[in-house]
């Protein structure tokens, strides 16, 4: 018996009835032998994890500039925090941690430069040929299409549950009022995960760039519970750097104890026993209680009033939008301009319009800057103020 075989086994002792079993997924589109020691959701984590597309996530932003310091969350620290908090969900659900965390790290791998603000602004660039952009889309074609680092196929040749996983990946702030139904209780995990990642550490990079104060945030149902909690376990003598580190610790542990038990009701009441049961459930297994539901509403209608509209971070992302605008209309006038490889495509037939999209939603927030800088001089867009930029 190999030691893959031995993984194997133990999931089907250790996994709960419902959860993904490696033995049993559906495969992937190309066949290839088994590895000796991983099974196939751990050869899809170690794939995505060497892809160039994974690694350029440390330069795209996440809401505060990459140029604003070096303490701000980026694309690559979110992703870390969601893929931990997505693990520790799958084991208290005993879920499988390996899809989960593959699923995990590959989910903003489709991010464009200067974060929700270049997504919106290729959107609207894509529009006008009767096409959209949404990131998850775009990761799913990454691992597919565009990182091919195999001579006997195109893309990773990931698992069918991590590309659907990453499909159907559609957090709370881009759902643009449409829900879809996920598939596995891994996928839900790590879409919650991404959620409860969130409010956690745009609070604390609202508060370390002075946007908002702790007395601000401690106004809000969630966050007076957590305070409170704080203070019975710590006292009221603690410096403010200590505060908000508990404060937010506590606020992630309430939203993930809370996850867990609402699931775990879920699954009783709904009388969960197979996977077959979770696809077919209509409703989300996976989720918050209705009191934390409405609390987490109100904590994302606060962080978007008094951080992401903030004019500190609306400048920035009206000038991400701006040169993301004007390189998409600049390349699609000249694609000759871009690095060879797109060019090529667009000689080989490929819609153009696609090869730009394609082109700009890889770049790093410091590439697109560049970019910029070469195909429009300062001087010669005197009306755009480049703020963002590092010298």
């Amino acid at each position: 018996m190999t030691r893959r075989e031995e993984i194997e086994n133990n999931e089907m002792l250790i996994l709960a009835s419902y959860a993904c079993k490696s033995r049993d997924s559906l495969g992937r589109e190309y066949a290839e032998e088994q590895d000796v020691y991983r099974t196939d959701f751990q050869r899809d984590r170690d794939r995505i994890l060497h892809t160039e597309a994974f690694l350029r996530l440390q330069g795209k932003t996440q809401v505060f500039m990459v140029t604003e310091g070096d303490h701000y969350r980026n694309r690559l620290t979110h992703t870390t925090e969601v893929q931990q908090v997505g693990r520790d969900l799958s084991r208290a659900l005993a879920l499988n941690e390996d899809l989960a965390e593959s699923i995990a790290l590959a989910h903003d791998l489709g991010h464009t430069p200067f974060g929700h603000a270049g997504q919106d602004a290729l959107h609207v660039m894509m529009q006008q040929f009767g096409k959209h952009f949404e990131h998850n889309e775009q990761s799913r074609r990454i691992v597919e299409q565009f990182e091919s680092p195999y001579p006997d196929f195109p893309g990773l040749n990931l698992t069918w549950e991590v590309r659907e996983g990453l499909l159907k990946h559609t957090p709370v702030y881009d759902q643009r009022g449409k829900i879809q139904k996920i598939n596995t209780m891994e996928a839900q995990v790590v879409n919650i995960a991404d959620e409860i990642s969130y409010y956690h550490h745009d609070l604390a990079d609202g508060l370390r760039s002075q946007l908002i104060t702790i007395q601000d945030i401690i106004q809000l149902p969630l966050i007076t519970a957590c305070y409170q909690q704080v203070l019975r376990k710590y006292g009221q003598d603690l410096s403010t750097d200590i505060l908000i580190k508990r404060l937010l610790k506590e606020m992630m542990h309430l939203l993930i104890m809370d996850v867990i038990e609402t699931s775990h009701t879920h699954i009783k009441e709904w009388n969960i026993r197979t996977l077959q049961q979770v696809k077919t459930t209509q409703n989300h297994i996976v989720s918050f209680s209705d009191v934390r539901k409405k609390q987490t509403r109100e904590l994302a209608h606060f962080l978007y009033e008094h951080v992401y509209t903030a004019p500190k971070v609306q400048q920035h992302t009206e000038e991400g939008e701006k040169i993301i605008k004007h390189l998409f209309q600049y390349f699609y006038d000249h694609p000759e301009k871009m690095l060879p490889e797109h060019a090529q495509k667009v000689k080989d037939g490929i819609p153009k319009e696609d090869v730009v999209r394609d082109y700009i939603a890889g770049m790093t927030d410091r590439f697109a800057i560049e970019q910029y800088q070469t195909f429009f001089p300062r001087q010669k867009m005197k009306a755009i103020q480049l703020q963002l930029i590092s010298e």
